[in-house]
């Protein structure tokens, strides 16, 4: 049995929306986060720096919240396997993974698997493409875990966040976490779903710094 700590990236442990804003794109940005699949209908947005070199300057820029490297590299101390789940297909490229890992390997911090529902593919007939879910991907991960921790941030993890509450209903050891400033209007519209599987569950991201996730899961 294995110990599995799963979070979503871009708004709950950090962010890049600074980087987004210095290079004129924080509104699509913004928008293309909240809805990753509009990008496919859409199609690219213009890009000064073209699209491969945009992506990489995010993932250069990207920022880690206080404390969010520690909490991590703990986990990791204490035998959880480390897993990056996101929507944002930015992390989807090794050469941008690589840029994350270096943030994080000081701490001995690194996530052990990256994993998106969307992968770029810049020089392919398809820049964007689908690739998963994140309610499979939970599924998988925590099917055979003795313990697991999924961090969540907005309404695109809700179906995950929901799956993951069920398994544990059905054993113990496993903690949703809600996140980050969208976190508060996670289930707009699903009040029965939010009360029945995430009452007493915090809400802000300072759960990350302190002890609540130590005394739950360590």
């Amino acid at each position: 049995m294995t110990k599995v700590f799963i979070t979503d990236v871009d708004g709950a442990i950090g962010d890049c929306s600074a980087a987004a804003r210095e290079i004129g794109l924080h509104r699509k940005y913004e928008i293309y986060k909240n809805e990753p699949k509009k990008i496919i209908a859409d199609g690219l947005p213009q890009m000064d720096m073209g699209f491969s070199k945009t992506m990489n300057y995010l993932a250069r820029n990207f920022e880690f919240y206080p404390g969010v490297k520690d909490v991590l590299k703990e986990f990791k101390k204490n035998g959880y396997e480390i897993c990056f789940c996101s929507d944002n297909f930015i992390f989807s490229l090794p050469e941008n993974q690589y840029e994350i890992n270096k943030k994080l390997e000081p701490k001995n911090a690194h996530p052990d698997e990256f994993f998106t529902t969307m992968t770029a593919d810049p020089d392919g007939p398809m820049p964007i493409r689908s690739n998963g879910d994140k309610v499979g991907y939970v599924n998988r991960k925590f099917k055979k875990a003795e313990k697991g921790v999924l961090i969540v941030d907005d309404v695109n993890d809700f179906e995950a966040a929901a799956h993951a509450k069920r398994m544990g209903e059905e054993r113990d050891g496993l903690l949703v976490i809600k996140t980050g400033d969208n976190s508060f209007n996670l289930f707009n519209g699903h009040v029965d779903t939010y009360e029945k599987y995430f009452a007493n569950i915090p809400k802000n991201r300072q759960v990350i710094e302190g002890d609540f996730l130590r005394q739950k899961t360590i």
